[in-house]
Formats: structure tokens, C-alpha cells, sequence
């Protein structure tokens, strides 16, 4: 699953290894050459060099410098006016014609008001053309584990709008990331709670060991549905062990290990004070949504993490088990080696703040102190 996020009227930036010769460049040269060839007054053209020879790196910039060109000519030929009317008006004053004088000088106040209102938009437009012709950033890849999907999701939004940098995010299993990473797949970052597949990456010298850090966690609850646990004034806050041995006729569904979810509930069948009267009770199921719509057809709980409860509107959190018994499952943040890194490492840097901390909160995600 793939998911694009890009600030409103932002373009794609180009490609790894394309470079400004690659893109269009037809609106700029149509710009240059207007320079060149004589539209833009002699006066004019020093002040804007800089501007126009930035232009081809950025097709928002020609449409910019073109309107100052349009609005700085119209200053000009205003300007020839007031010198215009001024001698106009000196010689009739000389001559003593007041009416003529008078017609002068109304001429002249609109002329300086119309003067002053060119000025304002030039300056205004001036900034705009310095931005369009900053350098597009680079399309970020972000591949992710299915459970920071959401977050991940609405995070992207937020960062390119605050960034304008355009990010990508991609979902893939351990097997399929680590196998597309060795084989050239340009990604920038990765976020998983697969510590074993990060090890790998670090020892094959794929990532920045420094820029690691953990952007969220989330633990296994029990859950059931919300109708299930009114109808039976099923209490929360209760212990999962105490809640285990009070409810020994329902049953409890498990995902297939081999998931961060699916490890965990089978490690629970073993060695803990309850195991006896768990092990009996676990249905497997094989994969998260068989296990929710098995919830809500029949009086049962679940053991799924408390974030993927969180998703669901009409599930509810009976018992969080705590990290003695079940470690919390912990999402880091890791920068591949790319041509972007320092942009990447700016996004996991970003996932530190208090508006990505909100977000993932939102979704059921516990998230350090900063």
C-alpha cells in the first residue's frame, strides 16, 4: 500500500540521478528570451538578472518574474508621465494657466497613485519569485509496518505541508522491504518494530546508525467488542491475569505468530500463573481483520495490540498487559543511506516534536517525554 503526500501546488520533484537539464524548461526560456530580446526595458534588466537566470529550476518562477516584468515597465512608462506632467505643470504656472494647471495636477495625484500602487505589488511579488526559485526538494520514501500506516499517513500531510517537502509512505512486510533495500529500492527512512531486520540493515552498512531513534510504542491488550462488555459489566482497569481466571468459558483469538502481536500471545501460553487457563481458550486466527470480524460475530476476546483497537470504533480496551508480562512493541525511525539524507533525517527529526506526538496519540500510540 502506497500513500502520497504533497503540499497544496507543489510538483513532484524529479527522480534520483535526473537533474534541471531533465524537466521542462519551455516557460523559462520564454522568460529569458523576453529579457533578451527587448521586452523588459534596459533599465529593468540588471535588477532582475539574478531572478530570471534563476527561473528554469522552477516552473512556478517564469509566471512570477513575468508579472514583475509586466508591473516594473508599467512603473516606468508611469514614471515617464510624472516627468511628463511636471513640466506641463511648472511651464503653465509660469504662464499663469490656471485651469490648465489645475487639470495638470489632478492628472498628476492619479498618476502617483496609480505609482504607488505598482510599487506595493512589486515589492509583494518580489518574495514569491526569491521562493519559486529555491530549489524543489526531494520526494521522500518512507517505508513503514502496516500498524504506522494511519499515523504515518496524516504525519506526511501535516510535514509537507510545514516542509514543502513531498513524501511517499510504503507498507511492506520485513521480507519485502530488507529484500528491496539490498537490491537498490530508493527509500529514504524506515520506521518497524522488526529490530531484527534493522540489526541486518546496520551490519550491511544500509543506514545512518546515528539518526536511530524510537517515535512510538504501543502494548497487547485484551480486547473485546464495546456491546460484549456492557451486556456482561465486564469491568476494564481489572488485571489481565484476574481477568483470564474469572472468565475461563470465552474464548480468546490470537493472531499467527510471526507478528509482533501473534509472538507475544504465544510466549502468554507459558510460564505465568494464568497460562493454564489461557493455553486451552487461544484460537488462532490468521491475520488481524479475520480476528476482529470473529469478535464481533460471537461473545469472545482478543489479543491484539492496543493501537490496532484504538482503529476500531466499536472495540474497547478491557486490559493492557504490562511489560513484565508482555514487552511493549517499539516503532524506531531509521535513515537509509540515500542522496537525501539530510532531508530524511529532518523528517525523523520531526517525528520527535509535539505535533507528531499528538498524531500518534490519536491513533492509540504511547510516545516518549521530549
Amino acid at each position: 500500500m502506497i500513500i502520497s503526500a504533497k503540499a497544496t501546488g507543489m510538483s513532484s520533484s524529479p527522480s534520483r540521478g535526473s537533474s534541471a537539464a531533465d524537466m521542462p524548461t519551455t516557460t523559462s526560456r520564454k522568460s529569458i528570451d523576453a529579457c533578451s530580446s527587448g521586452a523588459l526595458k534596459p533599465r529593468l534588466r540588471p535588477a532582475l538578472a539574478a531572478a530570471d537566470g534563476c527561473a528554469m529550476r522552477n516552473g512556478m518562477a517564469p509566471k512570477i518574474n513575468n508579472t514583475i516584468v509586466m508591473t516594473m515597465n508599467r512603473w516606468l512608462d508611469i514614471t515617464h508621465l510624472l516627468y511628463f506632467f511636471s513640466a506641463v505643470l511648472a511651464a503653465l504656472a509660469i504662464n499663469r494657466h490656471k485651469k490648465a494647471a489645475h487639470a495638470c495636477t489632478i492628472c498628476y495625484r492619479v498618476a502617483m497613485t496609480r505609482l504607488t500602487r505598482i510599487l506595493l505589488i512589486s515589492f509583494m511579488l518580489l518574495p514569491l519569485a526569491a521562493s519559486a526559485n529555491s530549489e524543489a526538494k526531494a520526494n521522500l520514501t518512507i517505508i513503514a509496518d502496516e500498524d504506522m500506516l494511519l499515523p504515518l499517513a496524516q504525519i506526511a500531510r501535516s510535514y509537507a505541508m510545514a516542509s514543502n517537502t513531498p513524501l511517499t509512505v510504503v507498507v511492506k512486510n520485513a521480507d519485502d522491504a530488507e529484500h528491496q533495500i539490498e537490491q537498490g529500492l530508493e527509500a529514504h527512512v524506515i520506521i518497524t518494530a522488526n529490530y531484527p531486520l534493522l540489526e541486518r540493515l546496520i551490519n550491511q552498512g544500509l543506514t545512518d546508525v546515528t539518526s536511530r531513534r524510537t517515535v512510538a510504542r504501543t502494548q497487547l491488550a485484551l480486547v473485546s467488542t464495546s456491546n460484549f462488555a456492557q451486556q456482561n459489566r465486564i469491568a476494564k482497569r481489572i488485571s489481565f491475569a484476574a481477568m483470564i481466571n474469572t472468565t475461563q468459558d470465552v474464548p480468546v483469538y490470537a493472531i499467527t505468530p510471526g507478528t509482533a502481536e501473534g509472538d507475544r500471545a504465544k510466549q502468554l501460553t507459558n510460564g505465568y500463573e494464568f497460562s493454564a487457563a489461557l493455553a486451552p481458550r487461544i484460537e488462532i486466527k490468521p491475520n488481524r481483520e479475520e480476528l476482529i470480524e470473529a469478535l464481533r460475530d460471537g461473545e469472545s476476546f482478543g489479543l491484539i495490540l492496543a493501537a490496532d483497537a484504538a482503529d476500531e470504533r466499536d472495540l474497547t480496551v478491557i486490559s493492557l498487559l504490562p511489560p513484565e508480562i508482555s514487552p511493549p512493541v517499539t516503532f524506531d525511525a531509521t535513515v537509509l543511506g540515500s542522496e537525501s539524507m539530510s532531508e530524511a533525517k529532518e523528517f525523523v527529526n520531526y517525528l520527535s516534536t509535539r505535533e507528531a506526538d499528538k498524531i500518534f496519540a490519536h491513533f492509540g500510540f504511547q510516545t516518549y517525554i521530549r
